[in-house]
């Protein structure tokens, strides 16, 4: 790799130990963006029965996740809390979300 493209690749390349020290120190120092929304639990719960009355509805251990997606959204639940959701679902050993399924557990 040539002096050049290293400096694209490593910024950090050409300089000294303490510059980079420096440098990652302040980006330690900055405030970590979070998209996260204030969780409420009875939205969870609400979420969790949609969820649940979908499986029930197919009969069946696994859903594609983009047709549970849908039906979240069109039940009224926001696209950031249908991700949030799913994800504490996930989190929470109720489903496991795995290759563009939603698998129940349990």
């Amino acid at each position: 790799m040539h002096s050049e493209e290293k400096q694209r690749v490593l910024p950090h390349a050409g300089h000294s130990h303490d510059e980079q020290k420096a440098c990652q120190d302040e980006v330690k120092a900055r405030p970590i963006p979070t998209a996260s929304v204030v969780y409420d639990r009875k939205r969870h719960i609400d979420l969790m029965k949609v969820v649940g009355e979908e499986f029930a509805k197919v009969s069946c251990d696994h859903l594609p996740q983009a047709a549970l997606i849908e039906t979240l959204m069109t039940a009224g639940f926001a696209n950031t809390e249908v991700m949030q959701g799913l994800e504490r679902l996930d989190e929470e050993n109720k489903i496991l979300l795995m290759d563009g399924l939603v698998v129940t557990v349990g």
